[in-house]
């Protein structure tokens, strides 16, 4: 049962109260969660700081095929899962960027590149996610994931598989199928949090083809 942090009382106590009186069993969990402020307030419209979700959405509709994946994003990895979390529409961009143009977009391009480049495909017959909502934490889970994709960009950068392959063939093909499987589990755990992505990610691994365009192209 989830219920904002200003409605704790009515939730916790009156709501239970009538549920005992109903004769219908409790709540096993009451989830708190904070308020959404924008610029440090709370937002208004005498303040001019409402930020809409479909205006989020419709900013995003020219740079990715699934602008609302970056609403869920941004709600799920910048604010907390108890907490008051604070968004802006300039924070919202520079977490697009970040996490998802420079972070699942183009690992996703960097991966499938050298996968189809080099003619290596996955050998991973049956993925399964491995991220665990634990205490409803939401926040902790997806920032799990965002770990995950920092993890496998450093191995590139660091061990050089585009490189290493056209002196060691074997070895180098062994780098990439470890970059498609990493990629491929990295997609499994997006399911949780961005469907459609991981959707999106796990087909070109399935039919080994880079994306037909940038997942989440960068802003100009």
């Amino acid at each position: 049962q989830y219920c904002g942090k200003d409605n704790l009382r009515q939730q916790a106590a009156m709501w239970q109260s009538m549920l005992m009186a109903s004769g219908l069993p409790n709540s096993a969990h009451i989830v708190i969660d904070g308020f959404i402020t924008s610029g440090g307030q709370k937002m208004s419209k005498s303040l001019g700081n409402v930020i809409s979700p479909f205006d989020v959405i419709s900013a995003f509709k020219e740079v990715t095929d699934y602008p609302e994946e970056v609403l869920r994003f941004v709600l799920l990895h910048d604010i907390s899962s108890f907490e008051d979390g604070d968004i802006t529409m300039e924070g919202i961009k520079e977490s697009y960027q970040s996490y998802l143009a420079n972070g699942i977009g183009n690992l996703t391009s960097r991966v499938m590149k050298m996968a189809t480049t080099n003619a290596v495909s996955s050998k991973q017959l049956a993925v399964r996610s491995k991220v665990e909502i634990q205490n409803f934490d939401t926040n902790a889970g997806i920032k799990a994931v965002m770990h995950d994709i920092s993890l496998l960009d450093e191995y590139i950068a660091t061990n050089e598989p585009f490189k290493v392959i056209k002196v060691d063939m074997q070895k180098g093909k062994e780098m990439i199928e470890h970059c498609l499987a990493s990629l491929e589990s990295i997609a499994e755990d997006l399911a949780l949090f961005l469907p459609k992505t991981s959707t999106r990610i796990l087909q070109c691994i399935s039919e080994n083809k880079m994306p037909e365009k940038p997942l989440f192209a960068r802003l100009s």
